[in-house]
């Protein structure tokens, strides 16, 4: 009797092996999530522990409830000025743009022209006002 219970085991070591591995993926995946989840200031732990019992329920909620989070920057704080990195070709340096600002000019009384749909005060020889994209009429 003894020895038919030894040989009902004997056949499930394969088994054994899957299962030892679903449950190492499944470790790696819950360590994955708590470590995002802190990068975003969350609870790590929490989230570790909810994605390894509940997998797949644990990664949907994770993923819908991530896409609402913030990343937390630790530094806030930008530098007035920040030396020129040197890119190499398979990275991107981050590049600010500000707006350039155009001399304002202010017309006078003989080079303006007054829309007629809007009032907008347009230079002289304008085909469309620059405000509303009206036709302006030719002032003779």
């Amino acid at each position: 009797m003894s020895g038919d219970v030894t040989m009902m085991f004997d056949n499930y070591h394969s088994f054994f092996f899957f299962w030892i591995l679903g449950i190492v993926i499944l470790l790696i995946i819950a360590l994955l999530v708590a470590n995002d989840a802190s990068r975003y200031g969350e609870n790590g732990l929490l989230w570790g522990l909810v994605v390894f019992f509940m997998p797949m329920m644990g990664l949907l909620f994770y993923a819908i409830i991530r896409s609402g989070w913030t990343l937390k920057v630790q530094n806030t704080q930008t530098p007035a000025y920040s030396a020129p990195v040197q890119a190499t070709p398979n990275t991107v340096s981050p590049v600010t743009v500000s707006p350039v600002t155009q001399p304002q000019v202010i017309p006078t009384a003989t080079d303006t022209v007054y829309c007629t749909a809007c009032g907008f005060a347009n230079q002289k020889g304008a085909a469309y006002c620059n405000k509303c994209g009206a036709k302006i009429p030719e002032v003779a």
